[in-house]
């Protein structure tokens, strides 16, 4: 997989992608089972100089490496080195969604305007879809959806606005009829003479899809959000995803429930200099009322963020804390 990702977006996608890391992996197997031929061998060559008997080396499997290639990955290694994108699009894409980099990460390893890059992502996703790429995994699904939400996430000054704020008409309905369709392709693939479960992909889709379906923020359904983020932990765990799990559970059955799952993540070491979460801490603490907590927790994710834009979205948030501390004390 490690090769496909150095080579397909330099080379394109192989006629025979299968039969490719087939060979791939066959050879180096191989060249591994010849390394270590060679290395038992000097070892009993110096074990016989030494007269010593020496323990041969023998390499344990690596569970990693016994399992088999999932699905939605491959399928989304196809879509990202689509030959109908340059090799410019190919590598940013998939270092984006597959190798999960930032747009600043990336931007960096090109010497490039973040901007540059992020547009460049954006035109090969856009790309894809109005290609209607014959890959219909969830994957599709999900970035279908995803894109249709991009002309309202910001505002005239490209300050972020947050999903509930959006305004849901300046949607792209078109994206989302694809997306939806794309996804009962999944569903009904998933549904299939023999069922399986719904992989990472395909329920980030249905979460995304509870989104789209909403004409109105307050017609979402959050519990089922939160349910499908429960699945979404089992199938892939993450402390991103137990926060945004958290985040559901507060917006379907209030803001104390959601913090105590948020506070069980505080120790964890993979979130400590994640801005998200003491922004969604200090969220959940204003709305029950912990106005000098909030106001602090506004504060850190403004300096762990390195988006200008948002950190003063947050700096405004924890002066909007601190002024209601004040309202609380003059009470």
């Amino acid at each position: 997989m490690v090769a496909a990702l150095e080579k397909w977006p330099e080379t394109s996608i192989p006629d025979k992608p299968g039969a490719w890391l087939m060979t791939v992996a066959r050879n180096r197997a191989l060249d591994r089972l010849r390394r270590d031929k060679r290395l038992r061998r000097k070892l009993e060559e110096y074990g016989r100089e030494r007269g010593e008997a020496l323990e041969i080396y023998s390499p344990e499997i690596d569970p990693a490496q016994d399992r088999g290639i999932d699905d939605d990955l491959l399928s989304l290694v196809f879509t990202t080195c689509h030959p109908i994108l340059d090799a410019d699009a190919r590598v940013a894409l998939a270092l984006k969604v597959l190798g999960g980099l930032s747009t600043a990460e990336i931007a960096r390893a090109y010497l490039a305007q973040e901007a540059t890059i992020a547009q460049r992502i954006v035109r090969a996703k856009r790309t894809l879809s109005e290609a209607k790429v014959p890959f219909l995994t969830p994957f599709v699904a999900l970035m279908e959806i995803q894109a249709s939400r991009l002309p309202a996430r910001s505002g005239p000054d490209g300050e972020p606005i947050l999903l509930l704020d959006q305004n849901r008409s300046r949607w792209d309905r078109l994206l989302i009829g694809r997306g939806l369709a794309a996804l009962e392709k999944a569903e009904r693939a998933a549904a299939g003479p023999v069922p399986v479960a719904l992989g990472p992909y395909a329920l980030q889709a249905e979460i995304a899809a509870c989104h789209a379906r909403a004409l109105k923020a307050a017609e979402t359904d959050w519990g089922k959000i939160a349910a499908l983020y429960d699945a979404l932990s089992l199938a892939q765990p993450s402390p991103v995803v137990d926060l945004n799990r958290a985040v559901a559970v507060a917006m379907a059955y209030g803001p104390a429930a959601g913090l105590e799952l948020v506070d069980a993540l505080l120790q964890d070491p993979l979130l400590e200099n994640y801005h998200l979460l003491p922004s969604v801490r200090g969220d959940l603490l204003f709305k029950i009322g912990r106005m000098a907590e909030a106001a602090a927790e506004f504060r850190r994710a403004s300096a762990l963020t390195r988006n200008a834009r948002e950190r003063s979205l947050l700096l405004e948030r924890a002066a909007a804390s601190s002024s209601a501390v004040s309202d609380q004390d003059k009470k």
